[in-house]
């Protein structure tokens, strides 16, 4: 606070934000942002002259900013969206899945990419798109590792050592 004389007028006005309210605690002049917990905040002054603050941005488990409004997609996590409640309540929530094409995918869901069968897999603390099977052109899934016989063609289905969340690198293999 600010004391102030206007002739007769004695009185004081707010300089800066002090969250928690408490004396001695950290004081933040309009537009500094600070960090507490899963949120950034800024000091706003209002029209009137009045302080406040103001949550601007949720923080992700890895310290990466999300601005209110806004989602961020980590990979090996899911999406973190950063929203404001009607009440004006800031949650940040975590939906966890594998990111594929920008789009959630739930754990253990498996689709098909072409000729490949892709599922969302957790391993190693972190989520991941792996190829899991092939489909061969009869429509048959052969899971990777396995091979089947289908009108006399071996059908084997063999995972890229290099890179395996990705379509397009399981192979089918035929041998007579």
């Amino acid at each position: 606070m600010e004391c102030y004389t206007n002739g007769l007028v004695v009185g004081y006005q707010p300089v800066a934000c002090v969250p928690g309210g408490t004396l001695g605690g950290a004081e933040y002049y309009p537009g500094k942002t600070w960090v507490e917990g899963s949120f950034k905040f800024r000091c706003e002054q209002s029209d009137n002259g009045g302080l406040g603050y103001n949550i601007i941005a949720c923080l992700s488990s890895t310290k990466q900013e999300i601005p209110v409004g806004s989602t961020l997609a980590i990979p090996t996590k899911g999406i973190y969206q950063c929203f404001r409640k009607s009440d004006g309540t800031v949650m940040i929530e975590l939906k966890q899945g594998c990111i594929y094409n920008n789009k959630l995918v739930e754990y253990g869901t498996s689709w098909t990419e072409g000729s490949t069968q892709l599922t969302c897999i957790y391993a190693d603390e972190k989520y991941a798109t792996k190829a899991t099977a092939c489909l061969t052109p009869e429509k048959v899934i052969v899971n990777v590792g396995t091979y089947k016989v289908i009108k006399e063609k071996y059908y084997k289905c063999v995972q890229n050592q290099q890179d395996a969340t990705k379509a397009g690198f399981v192979e089918v293999v035929r041998s007579g």
